[in-house]
């Protein structure tokens, strides 16, 4: 894989169930080279705040930058602004790091 130009590689971990094999892959992909520069990852959020947050910071801790999208049904949902500013703040690389750094959970050996 390193002799492959990836500029961007997209992943997506939208609910608990799908920690374990993000972790999983995030594991090979970091022992192929990839660092947090090259990964990311559609992260779906809006239902609960603490298990969402827990799933952000896991995607960050395992090597990837998360993006947070909050879960928009056909029949629209109006979120608060607390939920507007956590998808806003992980959807941001540096926001995102601003907020890892300012819990102490910045790793800068994984980028």
């Amino acid at each position: 894989m390193q002799g492959l130009r990836i500029a961007e590689l997209w992943l997506a971990c939208d609910s608990k169930e799908r920690v374990k094999s993000f972790l999983s892959t995030m594991e090979r992909l970091r022992a192929a080279g990839f660092n947090r520069n090259k990964i990311r990852c559609y992260t779906l959020i809006g239902d609960n705040m603490e298990e969402n947050i827990s799933r952000l910071e896991t995607v960050f801790l395992a090597g990837a930058l998360p993006f947070a999208q909050l879960y928009q049904p056909p029949e629209h949902i109006e979120y608060s602004k607390e939920w507007r500013n956590l998808s806003r703040t992980f959807s941001r690389p540096a926001t995102t790091k601003a907020y890892m750094k300012a819990k102490g959970l910045w790793d800068k050996d994984k980028g």
